[in-house]
């Protein structure tokens, strides 16, 4: 014969267990909807470097794509900032969203850092000064100029050449720029 307090201790037993798959239970689909929502964030962020690197490569103002896969809503626009371009791109599932915003120029191949022209006075330094870059100078030499007593250092980094008595031309794109400033000064 069974004694009632076993019977008992039976049922705190099942209770027990049950609470234990229930909560590996729960872990479990929490862990699910965890890796999940970590998946579909990666996925647009490689979806906005995507749309990215297209924008870049098209050069088209404003476009916007849908990933058929995944559903990502992708667009991009394409602003002017003075002589850099800036590039606002967006990934959209659902409620979330992923935006992200890079200034675009283009890669210059001049290295001159600094044109002084020939018919103006030698170019003179005073306190710590540090020159980056080729510099075409009236002079191949950078005069030192004693303003306060503190000693003076210079550090220059590239050729120096001499310069003509006409400055370089202007840039295409810097002209634009300067042309579209002066209409909107007008109106």
């Amino acid at each position: 014969m069974v004694k009632a307090n076993s019977l008992l201790y039976a049922v705190y037993v099942c209770l027990l267990v049950s609470i234990l798959c229930g909560a590996l239970l729960y872990f479990s689909s929490l862990y699910t909807m965890l890796n999940t929502f970590y998946n579909t964030r990666e996925d647009m962020y490689v979806q906005n470097e995507s749309i990215l690197n297209y924008a870049l490569t098209q050069g088209d103002e404003e476009n916007t794509m849908v990933n058929k896969e995944n559903g990502i809503v992708s667009n991009y626009q394409m602003k002017s900032h003075g002589l850099l371009n800036v590039i606002v791109v967006s990934s959209i599932l659902k409620n979330d969203t992923i935006a992200s915003a890079h200034f675009v120029g283009h890669y210059a191949t001049n290295t001159t850092a600094l044109y002084l022209s020939n018919f103006s006075n030698d170019l003179s330094y005073s306190g710590n000064v540090t020159l980056i870059g080729d510099k075409l100078l009236p002079s191949k030499f950078i005069d030192e100029k004693y303003i306060t007593s503190a000693q003076s250092n210079l550090k220059s980094i590239g050729r120096i050449g001499l310069s003509t008595s006409v400055l370089p031309e202007i840039s295409p794109d810097f002209k634009k720029v300067f042309e579209e400033k002066n209409r909107q000064a007008f109106f």
